[in-house]
């Protein structure tokens, strides 16, 4: 649901563009705010070590907290975030456009935050190799034994 959301600020933005570059990085930088604070609180927290699994998967485990504890809400802001990573491209080539160069900066820096968000919070495809994803198979059939308990 918060994509749909996303998808609509993302369009917003970039048709407000074409009118004020100012005012369009404003708007796109309220659900860019709100899934840096998502981010950077979801990685604050740490969780217990799981029981008989490996010293690498705990780690793993400790570092993608949030993915295995809610995948499908992490796969949702993940989506988001490669949304607004891809409307501030948008953006930025339109500010090129209209002669707001400023906007080349703010694009790189919208570029690079929300690229870190979407990896870091659905690390599935993009960060990890097959080990890893072995490993968290791993650490999800443990979370499903803890639940069932």
């Amino acid at each position: 649901m918060i994509w749909l959301i996303f998808v609509l600020v993302g369009i917003v933005a970039i048709v407000i563009s074409f009118y004020s570059s100012i005012w369009c990085w404003l708007i796109l930088a309220i659900p860019e705010l709100y899934l840096s604070i998502i981010f950077w609180s979801s990685k604050s927290k740490k969780y217990k070590i799981l029981d008989n699994l490996d010293d690498s998967a705990n780690l793993l485990f400790q570092k993608y907290s949030y993915y295995f504890l809610h995948q499908y809400a992490a796969r949702d802001f993940s989506g988001s975030a490669a949304l607004m990573l891809n409307a501030g491209i948008i953006i930025g080539f339109i500010n090129i456009f209209y002669g707001f160069y400023y906007g080349i900066g703010l694009a790189v820096i919208s570029y690079f935050l929300m690229k870190k968000i979407s990896n870091e919070i659905n690390p599935y495809y993009n960060v990890w190799n097959d080990h890893d994803r072995e490993m968290s198979k791993q650490i999800f059939k443990k979370l499903y034994e803890q639940a069932k308990k």
